[in-house]
């Protein structure tokens, strides 16, 4: 089921891990050759992958992706399509928009809404590195000052989040530099906090525990509907617990049993010894500093109660 959701078509040969995804593969025009000529077909009509024209052919017209989720990103950020078959059996490609009145958007609008929408993607994954990368610039800034030369800067975040894209490009969107712009104030990409909204027992490794869970929020998805023989949509804390145990052999990281305890009963608002798993995902935030300050600040000069209320769950 991985393989058949998250791999994706890609134009140099061969067969890789999609380490973006986080499952599946990257497949090339190669492979596509193969696979249709082992079963004897003349194209793979694939999806699960947003396209801004809503459709897109490649591997020399024997891929076709479909994309039926227009404004996926953003409103406007892109069209949708789906394909008619006709007697001869070739593809027609249908477009729309959900909306005509940004049906007009012009290309270059667009692509910035796809772009915005594409870099809080990339802060989210950012911050679900977030103790591991504040370990590695301190590598590089034994005397705490704070910055770090760009070259460091963008080879840690290479190394740590994992992902080969063009870092000194992305550099001024995602942290602030010097005066003189020769080195990275590393701390400020990493000024959104991911908090979870449990209730404050963690351990003392708690924030790690907590961006290991988020960063593979989606393989753990995969093992709690794999756990959940009857689709009831919920499991008892046993079965949570063995879900992160699956998970931590999986990703190959340690997940302390003690936190993982603490938090499956946080999760378990009703105490009725069961976690649903929409509640999983809702424990966990991205929190703008500035959103949670003045939020904080908000709920103090109302209720007193609420506001002390917000601060813990914050």
């Amino acid at each position: 089921i991985l393989d058949a959701l998250w791999s994706d078509p890609r134009m140099q040969d061969g067969c890789q891990p999609n380490a973006f995804r986080g499952g599946g593969s990257y497949f090339g025009p190669d492979i596509t050759k193969k696979v249709l000529a082992k079963h004897g077909l003349d194209l793979l009509i694939r999806s699960h992958e947003c396209k801004p024209m809503g459709y897109e052919f490649t591997h020399d017209d024997m891929v076709l992706t479909i994309f039926s989720a227009s404004n996926y990103y953003e409103v406007g950020s892109n069209r949708g399509a789906y394909v008619k078959m006709g007697v001869d059996l070739k593809p027609h490609c249908i477009q729309f928009i959900a909306s005509e009145h940004h049906q007009k958007l012009p290309m270059s609008q667009r692509v910035s809404i796809v772009e915005g929408s594409a870099l809080r993607d990339l802060k989210e994954k950012i911050i679900s590195y977030k103790t591991q990368l504040r370990e590695a610039f301190l590598e590089h800034d034994p005397d705490n000052t704070g910055f770090i030369t760009p070259l460091q800067w963008a080879t840690t975040m290479e190394n740590i989040v994992g992902l080969a894209i063009p870092w000194h490009t992305l550099r001024p969107r995602l942290v602030s530099s010097s005066d003189d712009n020769k080195l990275v104030k590393y701390e400020t990409c990493l000024d959104t906090n991911l908090v979870y909204r449990g209730e404050d027992n963690a351990t003392d490794d708690g924030p790690g525990v907590t961006e290991t869970l988020y960063r593979n929020r989606s393989a753990l998805e995969t093992i709690f509907r794999i756990i959940d023989k009857d689709h009831s949509g919920s499991l008892s804390l046993e079965e949570f617990e063995d879900a992160c145990s699956i998970l931590s052999k999986h990703i190959g990281t340690e997940i302390s049993k003690q936190n993982v305890k603490d938090m499956a009963t946080s999760m378990d608002i009703n105490k009725d010894g069961l976690i649903d798993f929409n509640e999983f995902l809702e424990a966990f935030r991205l929190v703008d500093p500035e959103s949670q300050q003045g939020l904080v600040k908000s709920q103090e000069n109302g209720n007193g109660a609420t506001a002390t209320a917000t601060k813990k769950e914050l």
